[in-house]
């Protein structure tokens, strides 16, 4: 959440992404962080399921995870999901997607999602620009 906060100036691209000068300045609205209630860890065996590429059972106990946050769906207007890296090989392979999976799961739902992913470079535009473009959108907060 801090990040989002943070100025970015893009070091490639520069004709096609436009600084970023913060959240707050940018939105007129400021981020705002949820509440201890709000906020879980994925359950343990998540981990397992993704060290064995089981993309389908790890879905699974991600949504079961989200499914207690939705009796608060009035106190949240988007829901970040972080996904850490070492889960990468359940990610995405034959025919499957875990980014889609989850989304689409949650769409009937009404419940605006961002995917989070650890970020390759601190640097890419990618990150905290996008993550505040994405934010923004989804929760459907006008200036």
């Amino acid at each position: 959440m801090s990040e989002l906060g943070g100025k970015f100036t893009p070091i490639e691209a520069k004709n096609y992404y436009v600084p970023y000068d913060g959240f707050k300045s940018v939105f007129r609205v400021p981020p705002v962080s949820p509440a201890d209630n709000l906020k879980f860890p994925t359950p343990p065996e998540c981990d397992k399921l993704a060290a064995g590429g089981d993309g389908t059972g790890l879905t699974t106990a991600i949504l079961q995870s989200v499914g207690s946050l939705l009796r608060y769906r009035n106190a949240f207007d988007v829901l970040l999901v972080y996904l850490p890296g070492h889960w990468k090989t359940s990610f995405r392979y034959e025919g499957f997607d875990l980014h889609d999976r989850v989304k689409a799961k949650l769409a009937p739902l009404n419940v605006p999602i961002q995917i989070v992913n650890d970020p390759v470079d601190r640097h890419d535009v990618v990150g905290s620009c996008g993550t505040g473009r994405w934010l923004f959108t989804k929760s459907r907060i006008g200036p």
